[in-house]
């Protein structure tokens, strides 16, 4: 698709890159806007598919190599997530563009503009509107919860779960919830982490659960549900809620080292954006290129990193949980050990490669629980439509897309697996605290892809990695 943008110059005095450029635009920069989006920003040349990644300081916005101009000319520009602008330096929205997001600044005028053609470049992530992703305003200013939708989902046959009134969506818009729905689509398949085998088990239980498993009864992680508050990181706790239970597992619960997700949703800037998305499989190389420090919940000092933001609901009357203020900006990454005062480097961990739990083509829940039972539990991706907010108890499934909208994709830990009342399901931990559905912990349908939990298609389908633990814990 063509698009047209405009480049002028202003006075070069930028401190950092990506500003407004009423401010100035730095020596490299030039000012740039895109026919049919409103505002301007400076944008630098892109250094081969390199940019700068000096955005300013209130941004986590992903600075990518997207625009180029017929003449050979390539730009970069901040991607963010249409519908939010969490992500955007202050002073500037999330403007959408061929399925994409681009901060800009309000223009001041076109008078000086000059014209010129532009082709897109695909940079990777983006929403899940060609899914069919909710993204109509109206829409989603609709309540996330009502009584008759509850009412009517209890009542409908062949009901597998019940539904109920969740603390957290109380007073919430669709759009507040779908905040919390922060995996993105990966368009690029060839960045999918490698498919590897899991070790074959002859013999796997009916049913499983890593919370009453015996291999696991020195780790208190496995029965943990953390609290992602008003953000969009689920792509983070999901990978690293998995990688501290493996941790403990692959050590016979030597190492109960508790990962930071403020770590990883701060200082990740492998193409994630913090509360305004990322995909796990992206998590899984953070941590054996970067490693991950230890850090506790909110409000839990005891480690190098905790978790920066409070937990909230929507129009809370609670005592445990304030009102969620507007939209979350991401914490700035600290790069120091700001609870117990030990060193950054020193407190890293590492993993070892990441990798694909399914294989494109193969039985995709049979590999899950291979992979699972062997090693511990895994990350997942599934759609969440508007009913799981509702979820209470029982197996869940989706409704159809017309009446149950779907509204992004989410991250979770997927720790175990069985059959209720015929019903066969996955076990899994969510990151909505535990006042919402069964403790925080849900059932989902199994053996037949609900919500594309099975699909090896959908970033490469369920991720997993092993920790690289040092020799006095390795266990024989």
């Amino acid at each position: 698709m063509r698009v047209i943008f405009a480049i002028f110059f202003v006075p070069l005095v930028a401190a950092t890159h990506y500003e407004d450029p009423k401010n100035g635009c730095g020596s490299d920069e030039q000012a740039v806007r895109i026919q049919g989006v409103k505002g301007d920003f400076c944008s630098p040349k892109c250094k081969g598919t390199k940019c700068p990644t000096d955005p300013p300081s209130a941004s986590d916005a992903k600075p990518t190599c997207a625009l180029r101009s017929p003449t050979g000319g390539s730009y970069c520009a901040l991607l963010c997530q249409p519908g939010s602008n969490a992500a955007c330096p202050t002073g500037a929205t999330c403007q959408s563009i061929q399925g994409q997001g681009i901060c800009t600044y309000p223009a001041a005028s076109d008078d000086s503009a000059t014209i010129l053609a532009f082709d897109g470049v695909d940079a990777g992530l983006s929403h899940w509107a060609s899914h069919g992703e909710l993204m109509d305003e109206t829409e989603l200013a609709k309540p996330a919860l009502s009584d008759e939708m509850i009412a009517q989902l209890n009542a409908a046959n062949g009901m597998t779960w019940t539904a109920g009134r969740n603390t957290i969506f109380e007073g919430a818009s669709l759009k507040d919830a779908k905040v919390l729905m922060g995996t993105l689509q990966n368009t690029n398949a060839k960045t999918f982490l490698p498919y590897k085998a899991p070790e074959q088990v002859a013999d796997m239980p009916a049913d499983f659960d890593w919370r009453t498993d015996a291999r696991a009864g020195n780790c208190p992680s496995l029965k943990e549900i953390r609290d992602q508050a008003n953000c969009g990181s689920c792509w983070a706790f999901g990978s690293v809620e998995a990688m501290t239970d493996r941790r403990c597992i692959a050590s016979k619960g030597k190492d109960t080292t508790h990962l930071s997700v403020e770590d990883v949703t701060s200082c990740d800037k492998l193409g994630d954006m913090g509360c305004s998305g990322g995909i796990p499989s992206t998590v899984y190389t953070y941590y054996r290129a970067n490693g991950i420090v230890d850090g506790g919940n909110f409000g839990d000092k005891s480690g190098c990193y905790s978790y920066q933001l409070k937990p909230c609901a929507h129009h809370s009357t609670s005592t445990k949980y304030a009102n969620c203020t507007g939209e979350t900006k991401t914490p700035a990454c600290a790069r120091k050990c700001v609870d117990n005062g030990k060193g950054w480097e020193s407190s890293k961990v590492h993993g070892l490669a990441g990798s694909s739990v399914c294989q494109q083509g193969s039985s995709c829940p049979d590999a899950m629980m291979q992979e699972i039972y062997k090693n511990g539990p895994i990350t997942g991706m599934f759609f969440v439509h508007q009913s799981f907010l509702a979820y209470k108890s029982g197996v869940y499934k989706a409704g159809l897309f017309f009446k149950d909208p779907m509204l992004g994709g989410h991250a979770i830990k997927i720790m175990g697996w069985g059959t209720e009342s015929g019903n066969p399901y996955w076990l899994v931990a969510n990151s909505w605290n535990e006042e919402w559905g069964d403790q925080g912990f849900f059932k989902i349908d199994r053996g037949h892809n609900q919500c594309q939990i099975e699909n090896a298609m959908i970033n490469g389908g369920p991720v997993a990695g092993m920790p690289k633990l040092s020799d006095d814990l390795l266990v024989v």
